[in-house]
């Protein structure tokens, strides 16, 4: 988001994004060689649904369970983030070519995490594959 000098007031200015942004860190700058003042910063966000990580767990593998949705994804986090933002998502598949030119994301869904963890070992061998899944804390 960006705070112009014509829209700043000098009792402060809110910021809001339009749309969720995950991340933990917040970079204040004011460009050119102009002097940036801040005498209280405050950042407010959502936690986490889950406290927990998403884990490799088998490599040159596809998980063969019920899924979700299937897309393309720039990076690997950009998949988790997409696996992080649906309720009944605990683990993804994902596909990269050596070359970097095509991604796939696969989102696994099961009704609960424990369903998923029971049926994971229904997986099949191929090649450039990775699963994840949710690791709680």
């Amino acid at each position: 988001m960006r705070l112009s000098e014509h829209n700043a007031r000098p009792d402060g200015a809110m910021l809001t994004c339009p749309r969720p942004i995950p991340g933990r860190y917040v970079i204040v700058f004011k460009p050119a060689n102009h002097f940036l003042a801040i005498c209280e910063l405050k950042v407010y966000g959502e936690r986490s649904r889950s406290s927990g990580f998403y884990k490799l767990v088998y490599h040159h593998t596809r998980a063969i369970v019920p899924t979700m949705s299937s897309s393309s994804a720039s990076t690997l986090v950009a998949c988790a983030i997409q696996c992080e933002r649906v309720s009944l998502c605990f683990a993804f598949n994902f596909l990269k070519i050596s070359n970097g030119a095509s991604v796939t994301c696969e989102l696994l869904r099961y009704d609960t995490f424990q369903m998923f963890q029971d049926l994971i070992p229904m997986i099949q061998q191929k090649v450039n594959w990775t699963v994840y899944f949710l690791t709680i804390e």
